[in-house]
Order: structure tokens, then C-alpha cells, then sequence
């Protein structure tokens, strides 16, 4: 995950796979950070840093929350995905 698009389509992916889980509220969870990087990216200009940091931060803590609800379910292996994402975007807010 490293520029917005790659950010798109990994979030995508793992909405099509909540849905083909049938996780329909991690589905809206992903469905609204999608929908938080779309308008970020409708801009022809990039981003401002304290809008990058506060667009990453954010994707970050509602990734986190899902990670933190597939561990209550048993999920660890898609838990430890969605945490790595969060770290990941959260690294992302101070690095690029």
C-alpha cells in the first residue's frame, strides 16, 4: 500500500471480500474509508500534509477498529491484515 490508488484498490478488495463473507458492517466500514479516499483524490492538486496526516490517521484508527472486531470473533489472520493496513496507513501520514 503506497500511493492512494494502491490504497483503492487493496480497501476494494478487502470490501469484496467482507461482502463475500457476508460481513456486512466491516463492509460499511471499508465502504466509508473508500469513500473518505475518493474524496480526497477528486482533486487534481496532492494532497497537503495536514490533510494526508489526517486522511491516513483516520483510515488507520477505522481499520484498527475492524481489526480489533475480527480478533473478538476469532479472526486473527484477517485481524493481523487489517492491523498491518492501519500501521501501515499511519506510517504513511508522517513518511510521504
Amino acid at each position: 500500500m503506497g500511493s492512494l490508488t494502491q490504497i483503492h484498490e487493496t480497501l476494494r478488495s478487502e470490501l469484496n471480500g467482507c461482502l463475500a463473507r457476508e460481513a456486512f458492517s466491516d463492509a460499511h466500514e471499508i465502504q466509508n474509508c473508500i469513500l473518505l479516499l475518493l474524496g480526497s483524490m477528486n482533486g487534481a492538486q496532492p494532497l497537503e500534509r495536514p490533510a494526508r496526516m489526517f486522511l491516513f490517521r483516520r483510515m488507520g484508527d477505522k481499520l484498527e477498529v475492524l481489526a480489533d472486531r475480527q480478533r473478538s470473533r476469532g479472526e486473527e489472520l484477517i485481524a493481523s491484515r487489517f492491523q498491518h493496513y492501519a500501521d501501515l496507513l499511519r506510517e504513511m501520514a508522517f513518511t510521504e
